[in-house]
């Protein structure tokens, strides 16, 4: 788990997540995903402060370098889906 701060008031986590999915034609495959949200318990919930995106990459090599991306530039959670589908496109 990884905390940074995007201002004095917000403090997000970014994790990394780990879930085995079957696919067709390939049989069990683990994949990675990133879950980000507002460590405020009080905030987490309101739209925009949590995201969670279970299956980005089979590759974590792939997924640990876009957590750090996301940290480096204090990503805010409500942006983590198209941040995903511009990686993958």
């Amino acid at each position: 788990m990884t905390t940074y701060n995007v201002s004095s008031k917000n403090t997000y986590v970014c994790e990394i997540t780990e879930n085995n999915v079957f696919i067709e034609d390939t049989g069990n495959v683990t994949v990675y995903g990133i879950n980000m949200y507002n460590r405020d318990s009080s905030i987490a919930k309101l739209d925009g402060e949590h995201c969670c995106i279970e299956d980005i990459s089979d590759n974590i090599e792939q997924v640990r370098n876009l957590r750090e991306m996301l940290v480096e530039y204090n990503i805010y959670p409500v942006h983590l889906k198209d941040i995903v589908e511009d990686m993958l496109t």
